[in-house]
């Protein structure tokens, strides 16, 4: 089922998952405070919930089913008795791009494509999507169908706009921009012979 079908249902009401990201430094946050446990494992908890509710086939996801998730893998960490955890609309921002004046002014000198008067015709967003979607085009050499490269570009997206990973300039200027660009994109064997 596409995540733009599911909708998460709180004490606040319900609201659109396609709509809204997950705040990962909220829920790491959230969990530090009220958890024995460190940064790197509240992040993975974060990092299962976002694909365990991905991966769901149900149209309405109740906030406790993915409270359970986490009382569930916080167990999995040695936990007898977590504490519990209740999430609210403050860990679901509307799907938008934080940046920065300054990230804004680089990405249109820079990154952002332009028309042939070099005026900007492409917005951040669009440009995470293109490049997500040029990079995940790969896996076709490798046999995948269309159905694992969405997932993959859907994962790489997110990867991209939660800036977890950005890939090198090149790749940001270039994937996507023309056939055969897509060689700009490709990762070249280190060579440890030197």
């Amino acid at each position: 089922m596409d995540e733009k079908e599911k909708f998460l249902i709180t004490s606040e009401g319900q609201f659109d998952a396609g709509a809204v990201n997950w705040d990962d430094p909220v829920f790491t946050d959230l969990l530090l405070r009220s958890q024995p446990i460190n940064t790197d494992q509240a992040r993975g908890i974060g990092r299962f919930v976002r694909e365990a509710i991905a991966r769901m086939e149900v149209q309405a996801i109740p906030v406790s089913v993915i409270e359970k998730l986490i009382e569930d893998k916080l167990m999995e960490y040695g936990l007898t008795k977590p504490a519990p955890v209740k999430l609210d609309k403050t860990l679901f921002v509307k799907n938008a791009l934080r940046l920065s004046e300054n990230a804004l002014t680089v990405l249109k000198k820079r990154y952002l494509r332009k028309d042939s008067q070099g005026k900007v015709i492409e917005t951040p967003e669009k440009m995470f999507r293109r490049v997500a979607h040029h990079i995940a085009r790969a896996e076709k050499n490798y046999g995948a169908d269309d159905a694992r490269m969405q997932e993959i570009e859907e994962i790489f997206h997110s990867l991209m706009t939660q800036f977890v990973f950005l890939p090198n300039s090149p790749t940001l200027i270039n994937a996507g921009r023309r056939l055969g660009q897509l060689a700009a994109c490709v990762l070249l064997p280190v060579d440890d012979t030197m």
